[in-house]
């Protein structure tokens, strides 16, 4: 089984896709969850990443990614939210809808200052928190769905810099084998004895520190590992050939036509006439 954004191959329609596609779509499609903040565009933009996040199978523990990354975002983005009230942050929406109070905290003359939800606050909250979601789940469709081997036989096509090379693909690979590594050392410190019981944030922490030794033990070994097989390969030394001739299909060039017309039309519609942001 795959660990968390780690490709394996399924017989997908997205597996199947050319890596310039999926790297096209990825630009595209990020670019439009930037561009759109108003909520009858980002729902829909929302429901079609997980559309494809299933046909592509994506396996849905790594949706537990994303719930984490909400979390973690959620204290950010409410003490942002309760100080978004300023009129001339919305530039579409009715000011009579986005300055509807919802609740006043009654701060004012405190170190805090005037502090309250609207209905403006709450809606670019809840925008900026899907913006996470939906980077995510696109992220997880491309991680999963494109292998190391086809990014790097894509840029060696494309002349891209060994070095660049490298470092993408050592940073691509490097999650899936930290993932592991820490499950076996994990696994072992269970054996041992080893466990967290705690809801104490600090008992917790202290109950991590057993995991720290032999964790930064083995990715120093990792490290080293990867600068010996890179000197051993003669690394920088030439430019590296691809593995296997990369075939673009005619559905692949259409699917980059609609994705380079989409963006083309909403960023100029974004630009122009404001469509899309609150």
């Amino acid at each position: 089984m795959a660990m968390v954004f780690e490709y394996e191959w399924k017989p997908t329609f997205f597996h199947r896709l050319h890596p310039l596609t999926k790297a096209i779509m990825v630009f595209s499609l990020g670019f439009l969850i930037i561009y759109w903040w108003d909520p009858f565009f980002w729902i829909p933009l929302t429901i079609f990443l997980i559309a494809i996040s299933r046909i592509a199978k994506v396996p849905k523990s790594w949706y537990a990614v994303i719930g984490i990354a909400l979390g973690i975002t959620a204290v950010g983005g409410l003490v942002a939210m309760i100080y978004t009230y300023d009129p001339g942050m919305f530039k579409v929406w009715s000011h009579d809808i986005t300055q509807i109070v919802i609740i006043d905290f009654h701060t004012e003359g405190t170190f805090l200052g005037k502090t309250m939800i609207t209905v403006g606050g709450l809606l670019w909250w809840l925008a900026s928190h899907m913006h996470t979601a939906m980077t995510l789940l696109l992220t997880q469709v491309f991680v999963y769905s494109t292998s190391i081997e086809d990014i790097c036989d894509f840029l060696t096509k494309m002349r891209a810099p060994p070095q660049i090379m490298f470092v993408f693909i050592a940073i691509f690979r490097f999650i899936a084998v930290f993932q592991r590594k820490l499950l076996v050392i994990i696994n072992a410190q269970k054996l041992r004895g080893w466990h967290i019981n705690s809801r104490n944030p600090i008992q917790t922490v202290k109950a991590v520190a057993p995991l720290t030794t032999p964790l930064t033990r083995a990715t120093v070994l990792m490290v080293d590992e990867v600068t010996m097989a890179t000197k051993i390969r003669g690394f920088g030394l030439g430019r590296p050939s691809p593995t296997q001739e990369l075939k673009m299909s005619n559905i692949d060039k259409l699917i980059i036509i609609a994705l380079v017309a989409t963006f083309a039309v909403a960023t100029y519609l974004t630009m122009w006439y404001k469509v899309g942001i609150l």
